[in-house]
């Protein structure tokens, strides 16, 4: 039974892999022809479509006064987060934002011992010593290293640090909300900002009907739907 689950946790680990793998070359698709304030925002508006009909119970466990705290964790941990990224790839190679995506769990680590109170057990810290050679080893691989967009590439490392509040955040103030019920309630806040950002930024007045269009959304969309 053991030799089971734990072929399904490394499965699913696996998948989740190849998901959030690929979501930085759906950014570059998105892009070829929307602006990467439209492909955040359409990757976070269909997350939030998505999820709507488990809001409903969300908002009936969560107690209102955490409310706001789900919201910051829907902010800080998916919205900024998707902007900082469509933006960084407008410079850097979708390879270069996953190597770099990577520190996730280094900042994690970080944010939890430094704010947060967060024992960190020493397997815990062998296992992102251990992550963070494997992101130097990926990177010196890379065939030319080129510190030109440097500022580019502080994007991402800010949006991991995001990632390492959040996680920090949701762990210390939000564990028993249940994280189904965290995110839709969180993304289903976010609708009516990103149906205004989208106005703002003129899709809703270009061409709908064009192949360019139709699948940069498309591509925007399955971000959403699958990485998001």
């Amino acid at each position: 039974m053991q030799t089971n689950d734990k072929l399904i946790n490394w499965s699913i680990f696996a998948a989740l892999s190849l998901i959030w793998g690929s979501s930085f070359m759906l950014m570059k698709y998105g892009m070829h022809t929307l602006s990467p304030y439209q492909v955040a925002t359409i990757r976070i508006l269909s997350a939030g479509l998505v999820m709507t009909p488990f809001a409903l119970e969300a908002f009936r466990k969560i107690p209102k006064e955490k409310y706001l705290l789900v919201i910051l964790s829907g902010l800080i941990g998916s919205f900024f987060p998707a902007y900082l990224f469509c933006i960084a790839e407008l410079e850097i190679d979708s390879s270069l934002a996953g190597i770099l995506n990577a520190l996730t769990p280094l900042f994690t680590i970080i944010v939890g011992v430094s704010f947060f109170q967060l024992q960190a057990s020493r397997q815990k810290i062998i296992g992102v010593l251990v992550g963070f050679v494997g992101l130097c080893l990926l990177f010196a691989a890379q065939k030319k290293v080129s510190f030109e967009n440097i500022s580019y590439a502080s994007l991402v490392l800010l949006a991991t640090l995001l990632y390492g509040i959040n996680i920090n955040m949701v762990g210390r103030h939000l564990k028993d909300a249940g994280s189904l019920n965290i995110a839709s309630m969180a993304f289903v806040f976010l609708i009516i900002p990103c149906l205004v950002i989208l106005y703002f930024t003129g899709y809703f007045s270009m061409d709908l009907s064009t192949k360019d269009v139709l699948l940069s959304t498309g591509a925007s969309m399955l971000l959403g739907l699958l990485g998001t």
